[in-house]
């Protein structure tokens, strides 16, 4: 905080220790005094003030033979600190087309914003989060809403399965300051292809054209699924459907 220049009408010059600025945090406009700095020559820095909060500030001043200044505010009279950056968040696979994404907020107040960058070409190209959990046009402009908008987790729809998706945050604070992306998360293609495993063959019965064969399907995202096709050989080099 650093007041302007002063001037004195007595003509008995300021104090080398001229202003003194009192700070009501979490206020918009100023009622009382949580810190203060003292009588100081210039700037006061006040740290350890929690992120994107409004703090009303005042100042006064005085001259050699003690006369103080009505106490002045500046205009507005309060300002917010920054937002902190927020935490690499949260991916969920939502099954083939979908996915929920928690935001880590990094103790940032409820009234912060969030916008939430997606890709899927590893930067080439970046989308936002729309509104309404799809993703916008690659370029366009970010979407920013509070935690309490987005949903805690927020999900996304409208994806491709076969896709690696990207995910980062970045926040902004009441006075429209952003912070640097969050550290990235990625979660891989949204629905794998079910496994076979052939467990046995039976040789077949004499007189008989059948064989029996045991084989197990697995699905990692416990998808029901079931044998479509298959292909035989009867010297492992001429295949027949």
């Amino acid at each position: 905080i650093t007041p302007s220049s002063a001037s004195d009408g007595s003509g008995s010059g300021l104090t080398i220790t001229p202003y003194y600025i009192e700070l009501d945090q979490n206020a918009t406009s100023f009622a009382s005094a949580d810190f203060n700095s003292g009588w100081t020559n210039n700037a006061w820095t006040k740290s350890s003030l929690n992120a994107n909060e409004a703090q009303a500030v005042r100042t006064k001043a005085k001259d050699n033979v003690g006369n103080e200044s009505s106490w002045v505010n500046p205009s507005p009279v309060y300002k917010y600190t920054l937002a902190d950056t927020p935490g690499a968040p949260t991916l969920v696979t939502v099954g083939s087309s979908a996915m929920d994404i928690t935001i880590d907020t990094n103790s940032n107040s409820s009234i912060t914003e969030y916008a939430i960058a997606v890709s899927f070409d590893n930067w080439l190209n970046t989308k936002y989060v729309q509104v309404d959990g799809t993703l916008g046009s690659a370029g366009g402009s970010a979407v920013w809403q509070t935690l309490a908008s987005w949903g805690s987790p927020s999900r996304v729809t409208g994806l491709n399965s076969l896709y690696t998706y990207k995910v980062k945050i970045k926040a902004r604070n009441n006075n429209q300051t952003e912070t640097d992306f969050s550290a990235e998360s990625q979660l891989g293609s949204l629905n794998q292809a079910p496994s076979v495993i052939i467990n046995s063959a039976a040789q077949t019965q004499n007189g008989t054209q059948y064989v029996t064969i045991n084989y197990t399907l697995t699905d990692a995202e416990a998808n029901t699924c079931s044998l479509l096709n298959y292909e035989y050989s009867t010297d492992n080099s001429t295949w027949q459907t």
